[in-house]
């Protein structure tokens, strides 16, 4: 039995939790409309999924496979999952809070 939490970021969703023994993955759900042509998402999701299915360094999250719904309208990348929230949501936190980002905190996030 695994469990999942389902978190929402803003057009895309984030399914975490164990889904192969051992191994953590994080399933981003994007709208398959995200790849028409005439989506200003297109060229920067097709982009993403090049970048992503290529990188291979620890820090580095990877796609691991990608896949869509027959007949329903969601396409899903299964990345690597990693705990502490994404970069950009705390970037933004620290901005909204006016303050700068310290040292300690650029050291512990690039560390992670």
């Amino acid at each position: 039995k695994h469990e999942l939490d389902l978190a929402s970021t803003g057009q895309s969703s984030i399914v975490a939790g164990c889904l192969e023994e051992g191994a953590d993955y994080a399933v981003k759900v994007l709208p398959k409309a995200f790849l028409a042509k005439d989506s200003p998402h297109s060229k920067n999701l097709v982009n993403e999924m090049a970048i992503l299915q290529h990188v291979d360094h620890p820090n580095c999250i990877k796609l691991h496979d990608a896949f869509e719904d027959a007949e329903g309208p969601n396409l899903y990348l299964v990345l690597t999952y990693v705990e502490g929230g994404e970069l950009l949501t705390m970037l933004q936190e620290h901005i909204g809070t006016g303050r700068c980002l310290t040292e300690p905190d650029a050291k512990r996030i690039t560390i992670q």
